[in-house]
């Protein structure tokens, strides 16, 4: 029942949001159907957010669906408005529509499917997600306390946690069943989002198809090179590619991927973020689409002003979302913008005006976070050393297939214009200026790419939307991977790893964007060539996708465990959704004990459990019981709020000194000062402090909960008695 909550309540709020959709993106040919969930999404969350962030309301189930009862008011206004134009649509569109929705749901299902087969909160960051999911769902306050520092805020960009919470109160879920399927739901959304674009870009569902293939259905070409020198068989392909696929292939960066991202599970900002970036890629190509309608006025079209604030609004909470977003969507409106406004008849005085507006809204939306958010990194951009530069064969085992149809669609676009003698030159100027000032091909044939697509975009003439818009995100995808071969952002990595979060980050989005060229590239290059010129280039490219698709094959089967659960498999639980369900499995006591908490602790109690390792058990109380503790995993608060260390080394010798103390009241003072109520005695207190120390708690204080190798002893005011 819980699986079908959660659906209906995505399903309402697409439903909600499907006339506000049809109004801004007027000039798409699915007028906005496919985004119309995540549209819903992002504006109940963030009306819900603000009035949590403004002390107006907490943000919990009643605010939430307070929120979504008014956004269907505001939908079925505009239905009103609409409703001949909307039904003329459906009347004409109903096999898209159709088409849609199964889409969505079967992809759904299938995320759910292999969801199910991973679904232990563990690995890698998952800790980290949970304890931020936790912390959100917590007490409906924000920003919500942060569960690994007692008494302080998360320190990060949290929004998207603030979204999938929504849907968690929604649907009646519990935490740990919500994380996993929100890391399920990332899938349909993004996907159905994909074949969106890919639809409004070429009309034709085969092409269309091509940008969710790539985004969700495709790994880079890591997994080919390694069965070329070892075959496909006698390895975990998931192993290969979490060790190496996704982090050694360009050394001393992470190169993840949709897919990759999906199998490991984490439920970053990036990766929750990756649905959401198809609302502004669609309001780039809405603002191109209507560049030309203002004929001979000194205005502009009249559906681009609420498409403005609506754009202001999805561009503000980029910066909540994942930070590093910001610049490169605002550089695509920007360049949407520019493109519209040169194409059209309308002055440009009204577009600086309404870029005016969009960014206001932006900034107003994002600064009620930002006045409560420090960015662990400062704008501290450094040029990168020229030794740790990407290789051309590196970069082309990441990169290849989408480089692939970018080149093909960037020739084939120079010699439809007519323009190919000059592009050309312009490109090989690139490549030579670049190759010669950096030493690097990859700065260089990136500088030339971007070369080419700036000279088609400036070229005299008109040239249709869709087009202009495939050009700017091949001129984006250019300027990332050049950006990314001369600079990267300073943080608190070693030189060895200057580059990580940067080529991290930015590649990631460039894979999003590549998608969308990918399935508008492959058509107009197929649509260009003729005879054995198309044969042959659809044949490397069906080459490139086979040997793409070894990891996606393989690695699922591995990661999944292929596919074994029930009695007689290593993890007997499976399938479930229930993200804690392995610590019931291998820490029984543990769970018994964490469950009493997250019955009878209330939110705000500080509950003092052993600090440790990360990527571990330790935070475990914290992280799914829900409540705030002294200190979770010290490197993760190290890379939040204290790259010095010393707030975190401070706490660890707290933590140390209460749980050794043989009398604890030497040590009342620390317990008074972060306000803990309750201290937590399991396994993992047990190997690592004084049997003298843990045994003093049962002398001075009460014991709150016993069961099994677990006591929690009340040491505050707080306390609710009984035992296990």
């Amino acid at each position: 029942m819980t699986i079908l909550r959660w659906l209906v309540a995505i399903e309402i709020l697409g439903l909600a949001s499907w006339p506000l959709c049809f109004a801004l993106f007027r000039g798409l040919p699915d007028r906005g159907i496919g985004l119309a969930r995540l549209a819903g999404l992002l504006v109940v969350s963030y009306a819900a957010w603000l009035a949590s962030s403004l002390g107006l309301f907490p943000l919990d189930t009643p605010s939430i669906a307070s929120f979504l009862v008014l956004y269907a008011l505001a939908g079925a206004v505009i239905w009103r408005l609409h409703a001949a134009g909307m039904r003329d649509f459906i009347a004409r569109r109903k096999r898209l529509l159709l088409f849609e929705q199964a889409f969505f749901l079967a992809l759904f299902a299938a995320a759910l499917l292999i969801q199910a087969y991973k679904p232990d909160i563990t690995v890698a960051e998952k800790e980290a997600d949970m304890m931020f999911l936790h912390a959100v769902l917590a007490d409906g306050r924000m920003p919500p306390q942060d569960l690994w520092f007692a008494g302080s805020p998360v320190n990060y960009y949290y929004f998207g946690y603030v979204v999938f919470a929504a849907l968690v109160r929604l649907a009646g879920a519990a935490p740990e069943t919500g994380f996993n399927l929100a890391v399920a739901t990332v899938v349909p959304l993004a996907g159905l989002a994909a074949f969106s674009m890919g639809y409004n870009l070429t009309e034709r569902y085969g092409a269309a198809l091509l940008a969710p293939l790539f985004l969700l259905g495709l790994g880079n070409l890591g997994a080919f090179a390694r069965a070329l020198g070892g075959g496909l068989g006698g390895r975990d392909w998931w192993v290969e590619m979490f060790a190496r696929g996704s982090r050694e292939i360009i050394p001393g960066t992470i190169h993840e991927f949709p897919l990759f991202s999906f199998l490991l599970g984490d439920l970053h900002p990036h990766y929750m973020f990756m649905p959401f970036a198809f609302l502004l890629l669609a309001a780039a190509l809405a603002i191109l689409s209507a560049g030309g309608e203002g004929g001979a006025s000194r205005r502009l079209p009249a559906g681009l002003l609420p498409l403005g604030l609506f754009t202001g609004l999805a561009l503000g909470t980029v910066f909540m979302f994942n930070t590093w977003d910001l610049p490169l969507y605002a550089a695509l409106l920007a360049a949407a913008a520019v493109c519209a406004a040169r194409a059209g008849a309308s002055p440009p005085g009204a577009w600086v005006r309404w870029g005016a507006l969009a960014a206001a809204l932006c900034v107003a939306v994002l600064l009620p976070f930002r006045l409560r958010f420090e960015p662990a990194a400062g704008i501290d951009i450094r040029l990168v050393d020229a030794a740790r530069r990407s290789r051309l064969p590196a970069f082309l085992t990441v990169n290849g297939l989408g480089c692939f149809v970018a080149a093909s669609f960037l020739a084939a676009e120079a010699r439809r214009r007519g323009r190919a003698a000059v592009s050309l030159l312009l490109a090989a100027a690139g490549v030579a200026a670049g190759w010669a000032a950096t030493g690097s091909a990859v700065a260089g044939v990136s500088l030339g790419a971007l070369a080419a697509a700036a000279a088609l975009l400036a070229a005299p003439g008109s040239s249709p939307p869709r087009r202009t818009f495939a050009l700017i995100l091949v001129l984006l995808c250019a300027g990332i991977f050049l950006g990314c071969e001369l600079f990267y952002l300073k943080d608190f990595y070693s030189e060895r790893l200057q580059r990580q979060n940067t080529v991290f980050k930015f590649y990631f989005t460039a894979w999003i964007l590549l998608s969308v060229v990918f399935a508008a590239g492959t058509a107009a290059v197929t649509g260009a060539l003729r005879g054995a010129w198309r044969a042959a280039w659809v044949s490397a490219l069906a080459a490139l996708v086979a040997a793409s698709l070894i990891y996606p094959v393989l690695g699922t089967w591995h990661r999944c465990g292929r596919f074994r659960g029930g009695r007689g498999s290593p993890s007997p639980y499976l399938p479930t959704l229930d993200g804690m369900a392995y610590i019931r499995h291998r820490h029984p006591d543990e769970y018994a004990a964490i469950m009493w908490v997250r019955r009878n602790v209330s939110p705000g109690a500080v509950v003092l459990e052993a600090t440790g390792d990360p990527y571990s058990f330790f935070g475990r109380v914290a992280t799914f019981g829900g409540r705030p503790t002294v200190l979770g995993w010290g490197n993760q608060e190290s890379l939040w709020r204290d790259w010095s260390w010393r707030l975190i080394m401070e706490r660890t010798e707290e933590i140390k000194r209460i749980y050794d103390a043989p009398r604890k009241r030497d040590v009342a003072h620390l317990l008074d000062r972060h306000a803990v109520r309750y201290v937590y005695v399991g396994a993992l207190e047990k190997k690592k402090y004084s049997p003298a120390g843990l045994a003093a708690f049962a002398r001075e204080y009460r014991t709150a909960y016993a069961g099994g190798d677990v006591r929690i002893y009340a040491v505050g005011g707080e306390g609710r008695g009984g035992g296990a």
